[in-house]
């Protein structure tokens, strides 16, 4: 929906706009209609949906037992490690609920949803669905255990209400968050259903779009093919041996493919040979040249790769170097003169034999190729994709595939359930081989997946920061990294190691991080659910740091300096529509973010700058080249870099 329609419907119902002009479209009235039905609901949770919820968790838990138990030893591994004791209790009747019972459920989940092999398995992954909606069901009725819940409930409505009206009007990642909490709770509860999807389809536009060149991708995927092999084969009756050498080149031609990206693989190349044929009583020495060209098509279309089988065009050409009788020189001249004649006349039918071998010999070597090169490419996008995105409940809602003559192309909606994507459009993008645009949302719901919980610490000022808990291995390989500056040849700015103190930071599991791109300007909050440092009396809980860094092309790469001051948040503070902060948050603001500040004078904390190096194809001619920036921009939510090629 259009974020001036929401903006509307909205504002409409806080009684800001007249209600003919709020519904002057189907989707403003949606909206209008799916708030106010919901607000008049009786109940969150009818008793009869927490039953259910009830069944499904037992009825999924013992699934997973009947999948496990023939195995002993790993079903009580299994059972050890999601801490199954906790779920036993909440068959009964009358469940406790107590904020323990809530607390191991929570943990449960949260083991349940790693990225560890074999939680991939069906049966977990209904368990840890049905744990997800029964520990939200859970939570209304232990509140109405001890209270009425529908004035929680409604006011949760009306806050999300605000937030919609706030977020149409002016976006901020603490809107989004927001806004995504809400309508996961409610999509767990199965409550508010036309709320939540008249919201989804509100801003389910793509927020990561990639585009890359027939160019580019011929110079990833093009590779030359240089064989040797022996030459074991029969011609026209007469066994032939030798050797022969195959040269070529892999290349690759985007097609047009609206729902799928589909390349012609291309294997262009000749066969030379150097072969004797033995048919008594001569021996006859040639050379051969086959040129040929096989294809291939191959398709992607998100799930996996497939590739059809291959048609080769080929045609032969051979040259008799020589003729030799064997066996003594009796009547050599006339032997050979007589299969001289003999080879000529039945050369063209021999060449059209060899071709025909030929032809079935680079078919079967060029499939074969390509099917091992598929088989991989599935495993690997199975591997370091599909399967952890299936253990973390993050598979993209939206995944469109493309292509045309031209290039090949990417749009993908990165948003689970409670996230939201996005619902404006990217800006147009500079001409060039490789186009990237990033939307601050995907960055914000893909965070989560990478740094949730993470801890950040450092102890000693002669180390690097270090990563504790289930990073990526890439990112904790680049944390290590020493700072450089973007100058070539310049010293690093000098650290105060006499002021140092040892700090920590654990991040927040759901929400990490949030990133704004506005005004080639890169806002990083990071939310802290703990944070310490021999600087404060005690570790403060749920604050987060806000910095900010100017966006710029640095030669070929790419240079984020800092701008302004370290600021600090209470978690959930938004300070673009929220004005008002306790006494004790206002003291507690000032003491983090002047520690932070004082960090940074000293060369600790937020590095003053960050350069992130061009980018290099791991290509032949391409290595030690890196790309040419040609557009980096980060403005109105989106992220947009594009490179082209090098001049060889």
């Amino acid at each position: 929906m259009p974020r001036r329609a929401l903006a509307a419907a909205l504002l409409c119902l806080s009684g800001y706009l007249a209600a003919p002009a709020c519904l002057a479209t189907a989707e403003e009235a949606a909206v209008t209609a799916a708030i106010k039905a919901a607000l008049t609901e009786a109940e969150p949770l009818p008793q009869s949906r927490f039953e259910n919820f009830q069944n499904s968790l037992q009825a999924a838990a013992q699934r997973l037992e009947e999948r496990l138990s023939p195995d002993p030893d790993a079903w009580r591994a299994w059972q050890t490690y999601l801490g199954w004791q906790a779920l036993e209790p909440q068959f009964g009747e009358a469940p406790p609920l107590t904020r323990r019972d809530l607390l191991g459920l929570d943990a449960m989940l949260m083991k349940l949803r790693a990225n560890h092999p074999g939680l991939e398995l069906p049966e977990f992954v209904a368990l840890a669905d049905a744990v997800e909606h029964y520990r939200e069901a859970a939570f209304w009725v232990a509140v109405g255990r001890a209270r009425d819940p529908l004035p929680i409930y409604r006011k949760r409505l009306e806050g999300l209400q605000e937030q919609l009206r706030r977020h149409a009007e002016r976006p901020t990642p603490e809107t989004r968050w927001k806004i995504g909490e809400a309508i996961g709770s409610l999509q767990r509860l199965g409550a508010a259903a036309d709320v939540t999807a008249t919201v989804e389809a509100g801003y389910e536009k793509p927020n990561l779009i990639a585009r890359i060149s027939e160019t580019a991708v011929n110079g990833v995927a093009s590779r030359p093919i240089s064989q040797q092999q022996p030459v074991r084969d029969t011609i026209q009756g007469t066994p032939i041996r030798g050797t022969a050498h195959t040269t070529g080149v892999v290349r690759v031609k985007p097609l047009e493919s609206p729902d799928q990206v589909k390349v012609a693989l291309h294997f262009e190349g000749v066969i030379n040979s150097r072969t004797t044929g033995s048919r008594k009583p001569v021996c006859i020495y040639s050379n051969g040249r086959t040129d040929f060209c096989a294809s291939s098509v191959v398709t992607a279309d998100g799930e996996n790769l497939a590739a059809s089988p291959s048609t080769v065009q080929a045609k032969t050409n051979t040259n008799i170097r020589s003729i030799q009788k064997t066996g003594g020189k009796v009547g050599k001249k006339l032997i050979e003169k007589i299969a001289w004649k003999k080879a000529c006349e039945s050369k063209p039918c021999a060449e059209r034999e060899a071709t025909q071998k030929a032809k079935r010999k680079v078919a079967a070597g060029f499939d074969e190729q390509v099917r091992d090169a598929i088989a991989q490419g599935n495993a690997n996008y199975q591997e370091k994709v599909i399967l952890p995105l299936t253990r973390r409940n993050a598979l993209p809602r939206l995944l469109r595939l493309s292509s045309s003559s031209e290039a090949v192309s990417l749009l993908t909606a990165v948003a689970a359930r409670g996230h939201l994507a996005t619902d404006t459009q990217p800006p147009v993008a500079a001409d060039g081989d490789i186009v990237f645009q990033l939307h601050e949302s995907a960055v914000d719901n893909v965070l989560p997946l990478l740094v949730g919980g993470l801890v950040i610490k450092q102890d000693n000022p002669s180390e690097q920061p270090q990563l504790v808990g289930n990073a990526p291995k890439w990112l904790k390989q680049l944390s290590t990294r020493k700072e450089t500056t973007a100058t070539q040849g310049a010293a690093p700015e000098p650290t105060d190691n006499a002021g140092f103190e040892p700090w920590f930071m654990q991040l927040n599991r759901s929400r990490p991080a949030s990133v704004t791109f506005d005004g080639q300007v890169a806002t990083i909050r990071l939310r802290a659910e703990e944070l310490g440092s021999t600087a404060l009396e005690e570790p403060l809980k749920n604050w987060d740091l806000v910095v900010t860094y100017e966006v710029a092309a640095s030669g070929s790469g790419i240079l984020l300096r800092k701008s302004g001051p370290v600021d600090a948040f209470p978690t959930g503070f938004d300070p673009e529509w929220d004005s008002k902060l306790t006494a004790k948050q206002l003291s507690l603001r000032r003491t983090l973010s002047g520690n932070m500040n004082a960090r940074a004078e000293t060369g600790q904390g937020f590095p003053s700058e960050i350069p992130i190096e061009g980018v290099r194809l791991p290509v032949k001619g391409f290595e030690d080249r890196p790309l040419v920036l040609n557009q980096i921009d980060c403005d109105g939510g989106w992220l947009t870099v594009v490179w082209s090629l090098p001049k060889r």
